[in-house]
This record gives structure tokens, C-alpha cells and sequence, in this order.
């Protein structure tokens, strides 16, 4: 549920290219520090911030994995996208390095401290393992350069300690300590930002054809995961356009995979993360392209339920959907965007609200310590249904028959000793009637050309399984968004091992219980009613605390 209801730092953030800064002894030499000062507090930018992190010289870099060749041939992935792929090119691996040294061209020990230096650039090279980031050579001097070409040993010794650092004369700078110091630092940012755009230019050049090489029958979800880091790098040199383009074919590739319940909360975690995306690039040139992805993203999802004992999942789902398209809806307007009567933030706050309540009401009677989990091999064949206040009561099952009739909520799937025979229907239908957003339903003969797999026979849960180990418990340890903590890696529509499926589906359910709904739906509602007054909707006020009980 972490990804659900809070979309990961690194996938919300503008990223910005990193940049190292290394040989700095920020906490011992003033001059280095103040260097550091000036790039990082260098307010007179005109573009686009970068990010920079001083390190030291010996500072290991990720390693990366060794791939033999032939080997993509042959790979079965694990997941889609890894947990810990963003948070690493934004914060671990730069675009560029740089070696910083304190050497005068006139310095009497030239030969040392330029072998010294040329033995740093070697360490930094090592460090980073193979990886192709631009390294360059910063030289810190006191005195000011001379123009090009009146100092005939500057431009000698620039040559040979380019030749000792294996290096091309353009990786080499010169930083002098004066009072033009920002000066000199903004003509240092601008060389790197070029050398950045240039790096992740060939990053994601070098994962297109990886993507080209792919294998439509057994590599589909490589197609995604290929697709969206073409366009995190997009994002990462600052080309909104490309970005915009791969998130959506991302997107679209991911719509065309065969969804199974088993694995379809990955599915709609990405599905969230791309969307999120989307919409926000298109919220900065064209709103109404946000709100129709929105729709299309929304329609797509809105019936795809789930695991029945975990339906509350999908509600939650639903409402952090609502919810971010509020937040960028928001963000747009005080980025000039204009706002309607009819289309303005409130509306998907209340939709998120709505949401969140049909969660809190899934909670109570799918969770509950005295809920009986149905052991019949097929419940779907059961009578229609029909729709109470709070869930769905089964139409020859009178709600004093069960036993949590005395609290008045029924789940559909909680229903296994009724032998009768109900229609198929989605959690979303109980908060869908008063909605104002008026989205159009998928019928059975419009859905999407992927299968969509059947819900697998709920599994019979024993009271015991209480005192057992969570299996949550590695939840910060999973290697791919959106997967159980118990079928890490795994592809397959089986469990592999039905006990492990019991008791994270009874520790989920225990987590439920633990969370206080209230606290996620009243500031929803007070975001609803404070866009419906901005907007001057005085007949829609009242609407939110109409039909949407808090308690």
C-alpha cells in the first residue's frame, strides 16, 4: 500500500542532472568551501537548476551489472519497473564529475602535484567502474588566466597534464579564486550542463536500441520499463516533448499487456506512476490533453478490482488517482492556468473523497476479526446484487442472516454461504451513482483487447494465521513497484507458496484495520468544499456532505 497511497519522492520531483564535485575539503579549506557556496547557492541561473553533491575522491560508485552479450535474448523479466532505478540517476550516478585540484601553472612543484592529480583522476575513473560519465578536471589557481595563446607555458603544461589524466584538452577548466568567482562558476555550470544533455542523450540512445532489440512475445513488459526510462531521461536533459512522447507509449504498451489479478496491482502502481507523468507534462502546454489521459486512464482501471479479500486496495487506488489530478490540476492554476465552474480541482478532490469512504467501508467487512472468509471454490456464481448504502447485500440473502448485519455492511465477497448467483460487479459501482464526474462505463463488448484474467477462487484464511511472521515485513525491500512483498520476482498466476499468500492477504487486511480513515477523508472533502466556494458553485457545496458521511 505504500506506492499507493504515496507516490515515491524521486517519481515527483523535477529531475535535474547530477553533478559530482570531487577533491573539495569543504570542512577544512575556506576556499573550497566557499567554491561549493557558489554552486550551489549561484542564484543568478538562467536555466535550469542542476544538482551537485561533493564527494570524495575514493567515493564508490554503483557497479554496473555485467550483461553478456546474447543475454537480453534470452531474459525473462521479473517485474516492470525497479523500486530503486529513479532514485539512482538522480542521486547516485552523475552525468558529469569533476576532479578539483589546487595547481598555478607557475607552481614550483609542477611535476608532483600534477602526477598527484592525474593519480586522483585515475581513482575517480576506477571508482566509476566502467560507467560512461563525463570527467573533467577542474584546476583552482589565485590568479586570474591570461588570454589564449600570451602564456606559452600554461598552454604546455595544459596539454601534458591532459596527456598524464588521459583526457582531451576540452575536459580541462580553469577556476580561478577571485573575485569573479560566481562569474567563473556560471561558465563552469554552463560547459556541464552541456556535457550532461550530452550524457543522457547517449543514456537513453543506448536504451532505444536495447528496446529495438526486444522480443515482442516474451519481453512485453521490457517494453515499458525501456519506454519510461527513455523518457526519465527525456526529463533529465530537459526535453519535455521526448519525455511527454515515451511516457506515452509507455503507457500504451502497458494497456496492452494481459492483466491477471495476480499481478494487477503492479500493473495499476505503474499505471499510476506513467499516468502521473503524463499529466503533468501535459498540464504545462495543454490542460485538456491532461484531463483526456485522466479519462482514458481512469475508464481503463475503474473495474479492474483485483484480489476480492483485498478490495479495499483498489478504492484506495482509486481515490490517490483522484486525488494527484487535483494536485496538478492545482499546480496548473497557479501557473496561470484558468479554472471552470465545471472543471476545476474540487470535482476530483470529492471523487477522491468518495473513494476513500467506499475504501473505510470495504475495510470494515473485509477486515474484520469476525469476517469469515468464504471457502467456496467459485463465489462469482452467485444471485445478482443489490446495492445498499454502504456495499452490495445479495438479493435472497437477508442482511440479518449474516453476521455482520448488525453493523449493516455486506461484502460481496464475504458472502460464501449463500449459494445463489449474482452478476459480476466492481467495488467502484457503490460510489459511482452521485458522481459528478460523469465518466463512461466500459460495457463487455467495448473493453480492451488484452484479456483481462478471471479473480482466482478466494482463498479460505485460518484464524491462526495471526501468529505468524508478517509477510510485509520486507515491504522497503522489494525489488519491483507495486509487487507483493511475497511474490517478489515472480511472474507466474500461481502463488509460490499458498501459505505466504495467506498470511500477507490476512496481514494487508490486519494493516487495514490499523489505519485511520477519517484522517484521509475530511481534508479531501474540506479541499471539495473550498474549490466549490472559489468557483462560486453555491449549489454544489452542500453536495460533498450530502452524499458523502463522514462517519
Amino acid at each position: 500500500m505504500q506506492h499507493i497511497e504515496n507516490l515515491p519522492a524521486e517519481l515527483c520531483c523535477k529531475p535535474e542532472p547530477l553533478a559530482v564535485l570531487s577533491g573539495l575539503d569543504i570542512e577544512n579549506n575556506t576556499v573550497h568551501l566557499s567554491i561549493w557556496r557558489a554552486f550551489t547557492m549561484n542564484t543568478g541561473r538562467e536555466h535550469d537548476p542542476f544538482k551537485f553533491r561533493c564527494l570524495p575522491v575514493d567515493h564508490q560508485f554503483p557497479k554496473p551489472k555485467y550483461k553478456p552479450v546474447g543475454a537480453l535474448e534470452w531474459l525473462l523479466p521479473k517485474g516492470i519497473l525497479k523500486t530503486g532505478w529513479m532514485r539512482k540517476h538522480l542521486e547516485e550516478i552523475p552525468a558529469v564529475v569533476a576532479v578539483f585540484y589546487d595547481l598555478d601553472w607557475s607552481d614550483n612543484q609542477w611535476e608532483e602535484k600534477s602526477t598527484e592529480c592525474a593519480q586522483r583522476v585515475e581513482t575517480v575513473r576506477s571508482k566509476l567502474a566502467g560507467r560512461d560519465c563525463k570527467l573533467v578536471v577542474v584546476l583552482i589557481q589565485k590568479r586570474a588566466p591570461l588570454p589564449s595563446g600570451e602564456d606559452p607555458i600554461a598552454m604546455e603544461r595544459a596539454q601534458a597534464l591532459c596527456t598524464k589524466c588521459d583526457l582531451p584538452g576540452k575536459n580541462l577548466f580553469v577556476l580561478s579564486h577571485t573575485n569573479h568567482l560566481c562569474g567563473c562558476v556560471t561558465s563552469l555550470e554552463s560547459e556541464f550542463r552541456d556535457m550532461a544533455l550530452s550524457y543522457y542523450h547517449l543514456r537513453a540512445k543506448k536504451v532505444k536500441t536495447h528496446k529495438d532489440s526486444l522480443n515482442k512475445t516474451s519481453h512485453q513488459l521490457l517494453f515499458i520499463r525501456h519506454e519510461f526510462k527513455i523518457a526519465f531521461f527525456g526529463e533529465l536533459k530537459q526535453d519535455q516533448a521526448l519525455a511527454l512522447k515515451h511516457y506515452q507509449q509507455a503507457y500504451t504498451h502497458l494497456l496492452e499487456q494481459r492483466i491477471v489479478d495476480s499481478h494487477l496491482l503492479e500493473m495499476k502502481t505503474v499505471a499510476g506512476f506513467i499516468n502521473y507523468k503524463i499529466c503533468r507534462l501535459a498540464f504545462q502546454n495543454n490542460a485538456s490533453d491532461a484531463i483526456s489521459q485522466f479519462r482514458r486512464h481512469i475508464e481503463f482501471f475503474s473495474n479492474l478490482v483485483g484480489m476480492p479479500q483485498l478490495a479495499f486496495e483498489h478504492e484506495a487506488w482509486m481515490s490517490k488517482q483522484y486525488e494527484i489530478l487535483g494536485d496538478l490540476f492545482q499546480e496548473a492554476i497557479q501557473s496561470s492556468l484558468t479554472a471552470l465552474m465545471t472543471q476545476h480541482p474540487g470535482l476530483y478532490y470529492q471523487e477522491a473523497a468518495r473513494h476513500a469512504i467506499a475504501r473505510r467501508q470495504l475495510c470494515r467487512a473485509l477486515c474484520s476479526h469476525s469476517y469469515a472468509v468464504p471457502t467456496d471454490p467459485d463465489p462469482i456464481q452467485e444471485e445478482p446484487a443489490s446495492f445498499t448504502d454502504d456495499l452490495v447485500v445479495p438479493q435472497t440473502s437477508p442482511i440479518d442472516s449474516h453476521p455482520l448485519s448488525d453493523q449493516g455492511l455486506v461484502s460481496s465477497v464475504g458472502v460464501g454461504a449463500v449459494k445463489t448467483k449474482r452478476k459480476n460487479f466492481s467495488a467502484i459501482e457503490s460510489v459511482r451513482p452521485n458522481s459528478p464526474l460523469r465518466f463512461a462505463r466500459r460495457s463487455a463488448g467495448s473493453s480492451p483487447a488484452s484479456p483481462v484474467g478471471r479473480s482466482p477462487p478466494l482463498i479460505p484464511l485460518s484464524m491462526d494465521v495471526y501468529n505468524l511472521v508478517s509477510a510485509t515485513e520486507k515491504v522497503d525491500g522489494l525489488e519491483f513497484y507495486g509487487q507483493r512483498p511475497w511474490r517478489q520476482g515472480v511472474q507466474s498466476i500461481e502463488p509460490p507458496s499458498a501459505t505466504k499468500e495467506r498470511e500477507g492477504i490476512r496481514a494487508l487486511q490486519r494493516a487495514e484495520l490499523a489505519v485511520d480513515h477519517s484522517e484521509r477523508i475530511i481534508p479531501l472533502l474540506e479541499q471539495t468544499h473550498l474549490h466549490y466556494k472559489r468557483y462560486k458553485a453555491e449549489r454544489m457545496k452542500l453536495y460533498p456532505g450530502k452524499f458523502c458521511p463522514i462517519f
